[in-house]
Formats: C-alpha cells, structure tokens, sequence
C-alpha cells in the first residue's frame, strides 16, 4: 500500500527536494523524542513511583489513567524519532508529516498546563507539582518550537 498525504510523517511533495534540516533542528527533535520516550517508559512501567516523583500520591487504580499518558508520550515519541530520521534522509517527503507530530506534541503539552492550572484552581493539587508539570511541559514546547523553526 502507497503512503498517501494523510498518513502520518509523510508530507506535502510541495517542498524542493534539495532543502534540508538544520543540524540543530534534528538534533533538538531527537533529543524531545528520546525525553519523550523516557518520559513514556516512567509512566508505563513505573507508575506509582513517576506519580510520586511530581509531588502526587495517587491511588494504585489511577495507574491505569498514568499508563494511558505513557502511551500518548511513547506514540508522540515514536513520530519524533522515526520522522527526524526520515527527514534527514528525504525533507521534501517527510518534513510536513514531522511538523504535525511537533505541533500535536505542543498542543498536548500546552493542555497539559492548562490542565494543570484548572487543578490548581480547584485545589487539586499544590504549586510545586504545578511547577514540576508545567516546568516539564514548558520544556517539551521549547524544544518543539526550535525544532519546527529548524524545519
């Protein structure tokens, strides 16, 4: 089966074929998609003790709520990794693709704040875990910021 224009990381043949990344850019995606897949990795396999790490006392039944986030952040992941390498290789092919995963992954974060923000209106939880959560997600955007610059 051909990959058609909705698939994910396959882009626009819009692009000239003899424009490339910049280092830095593939560089700061790899690097967001390996924070993502360790971030991923936490939240899967040890969910009790990642919860614990951002100031949180969940129950043990909340791990399943905690493992859904870790797949969210292993698929974001596995769309960084492959796509930064795909556009290294081919940018007119894959680089539109890339931007979507890069621009999902900022819109994921920013409601992770906002989601944040609500909780801490509603007394949910404190500032320091507030801080921990939006300080990580404030990081992933940067990060996802220079590398769609790059692009």
């Amino acid at each position: 089966m051909a990959p058609s224009d909705t698939t994910p990381l396959v882009g626009s043949p819009k692009i000239p074929t003899g424009t490339s990344s910049r280092p830095v850019s593939t560089g700061t995606i790899t690097t967001l998609g390996v924070v993502r897949a360790v971030t991923a990795a936490a939240l899967m396999f040890a969910p009790q003790l990642t919860t614990r790490l951002f100031l949180l006392d969940l129950p043990a039944a909340a791990s399943t709520v905690t493992r859904m986030i870790g797949a969210r952040e292993a698929a974001l992941s596995v769309l960084l990794l492959v796509g930064s390498r795909r556009v290294a290789v081919e940018p007119a092919t894959y680089r539109d693709g890339l931007r979507m995963a890069i621009m999902a992954g900022i819109c994921a974060d920013l409601l992770d704040i906002v989601a944040g923000v609500v909780d801490v209106a509603s007394g949910s939880i404190g500032m320091g875990t507030f801080d921990m959560v939006a300080g990580g997600a404030l990081l992933a955007v940067g990060l996802g910021v220079v590398g769609l610059r790059g692009l």
